[in-house]
């Protein structure tokens, strides 16, 4: 990210300034100056192209702002470099810059990271990924992961005083199982620091919290200064979003720490006295949330109107990734597995063909549960239903729509749990009984359960766009009826009952082809749209 105008020049040559990962220092490449990023500062009093080493924070910043138009994404930066590329949408676009006062962070944990340690930590992650396109193991593709500071809040924790818990101790005396239960009670002294939540709707929930934790031993005071080279996330989500959520981490925390003392050990478990732990146990006390910044390496997959990230932490290395599966590989992959599989069974089974179809009824149910639970999982990913930072910006009658929403596509994957209940059932009178599973009684269950798995498939998505995956939900469930169905009339050649078979199979086999491409629905997410009208990385505590 270098060229173009810049608002951190070198006091020495004038040439551009950008912070150097190894050294954590602003590096000028012309003359080789270094300078301190806590002391360097640009006199907006004066104007760019004069500075200041004198310290002390301002409520604002200048800050350059470049927005996506297609997403509308918004990337903060101290350059006025011009780039072509969206890590939220993954456009290659004119990105709109502008510049504009920025609510300054209070907080931030600088790059660790090179890019060529992100590619190695990455490149580790995906050694084993056989079946991921290999296009996003391509050295090109690699180069096209961008450092972004993300905005988070953090919360911190005192507890100073008495505290309350239970501990319990469990053992046997003659025939009798004694549980005995203690209220344990002392004095506290500890804290609970960098309890961390992201603070942008742009970035998922799922991924934020797979990427921490970071040090927070390494914290500084925010400096424009470290985004010279770098971009930065504007934050739209209020802090009192997660409030709830902090608190109870930082309290369970504690009550973990507690049962880990020497004082307890020989109690089998320590816990809070109700369902949760409470502040008033515990002598909490909380600290105003503070607004940082935290670093991370995005690359951004797309293919059609879906987009794959993989994000690693610019500090620890920890990555966490989106990795689609090819179809074409895993198909390759599967038959030469399958084929010594299939003869290496022939040599100490014999199967009848009626019972070889009867059979081939239950991984056939099991797959078709497993497709209506991915379906299900897709929905809430697609609406960011389980996003509290998206939801937060909701209105309340957005909100309601899209409970209701949750509410009938959560039929699904419970139509889709009766099922298998209903086939382990099955599966347990055969065994204990003696009841054959291709007998008239085992039929009638196993279309009872088909039936029972289909009836809410279109309610469960009446709202949804994806008719293809609702349609493909009812295929291999009518090919279970229609298998069953014959069962039960019972033709006198095996020839029927092998056509049976390899008809079951072959909706085996596609429903398994949609499951990778539900899976890779799974694995993607729809292009962003933020809309935002103006970030507030400093959102209202």
């Amino acid at each position: 990210m270098r060229g173009g105008v810049t608002m951190y020049e070198c006091v020495n040559c004038g040439g551009a300034l950008r912070f150097d990962i190894p050294s954590q220092q602003l590096h000028c490449d012309h003359c080789e100056s270094d300078f301190d990023p806590q002391t360097y500062r640009v006199n907006e009093t004066a104007g760019p192209g004069s500075y200041t080493m004198e310290t002390g924070p301002a409520a604002t910043y200048s800050v350059c702002v470049y927005t996506c138009p297609n997403c509308g994404g918004e990337l903060l930066t101290t350059d006025e470099s011009i780039t072509g590329f969206c890590p939220y949408c993954g456009s290659f676009s004119v990105l709109t810059k502008k510049m504009r006062e920025e609510t300054r962070p209070q907080k931030i944990i600088p790059f660790r990271m090179t890019k060529e340690d992100c590619k190695k930590a990455y490149k580790k992650k995906t050694a084993g990924m056989i079946y991921t396109p290999r296009k996003m193991k391509d050295e090109d593709a690699l180069e096209t992961f961008r450092p972004i500071y993300m905005p988070f809040w953090m919360y911190d924790y005192n507890f100073d005083g008495d505290y309350k818990v239970v501990g319990t101790k469990e053992y046997t005396q003659g025939h009798y199982e004694i549980t005995e239960i203690h209220q344990l009670t002392g004095q506290v002294n500890s804290t609970c620091h960098g309890v961390s939540f992201d603070g942008s709707s742009s970035l998922d929930d799922e991924i934020s919290q797979a990427v921490i934790p970071y040090d927070t031993e390494e914290i500084k005071d925010f400096q424009p200064s470290y985004l010279c080279g770098f971009y930065a996330d504007s934050g739209d989500v209020a802090s009192q979003v997660y409030q709830k959520e902090a608190d109870q981490f930082a309290m369970e925390s504690l009550v973990e720490r507690l049962g880990q003392e020497e004082a307890y050990k020989d109690f089998d478990s320590v816990r809070a006295s109700g369902k949760k732990p409470k502040a008033e146990d515990l002598s909490m006390k909380k600290e105003p949330a503070k607004s940082v910044l935290f670093p991370m390496w995005f690359l951004t997959y797309r293919k059609g109107s879906r987009v794959a990230y993989s994000v690693v932490n610019g500090q620890t290395g920890k990555v966490t990734a989106d990795l689609p599966v090819d179809i074409g590989r895993f198909l390759i992959g599967a038959v030469l597995t399958a084929v010594p599989i299939y003869f290496l069974l022939n040599l100490f089974l014999a199967v009848i063909p009626r019972y070889l179809l009867a059979l081939s009824g239950l991984p056939a149910m099991v797959v078709s549960a497993i497709y209506m639970i991915s379906i299900t999982t897709i929905y809430k990913r697609d609406f960011k239903l389980e996003d509290a930072g998206i939801k937060s910006l909701w209105t309340k009658t957005r909100a309601e729509e899209e409970k209701k929403k949750q509410e009938e596509v959560e039929k699904l994957f419970n139509s889709a749990m009766a099922g298998l209940v209903i086939l382990v059932i099955l599966w347990g009178i055969c065994i204990f009984t003696e009841m054959r599973l291709d007998s008239a009684l085992s039929s009638l269950i196993m279309i009872i359960a088909a039936i029972v798995m289909g009836v809410s498939v279109r309610s469960g998505h009446r709202h949804w766009n994806q008719k293809r995956l609702v349609n493909d939900s009812y295929v291999l469930l009518a090919a279970i009826i229609l298998s069953r169905l014959l069962l039960l009339a019972n033709p006198h050649y095996d020839i029927y009952y092998y056509g049976g078979t390899v008809f079951l199979f072959a909706f085996i086999l596609y429903t398994l082809i949609q499951l990778i491409r539900e899976y890779n629905l799974m694995t993607t997410r729809p292009l962003p749209q933020l809309d935002r009208q103006g970030g507030d990385t400093s959102a209202p505590v």
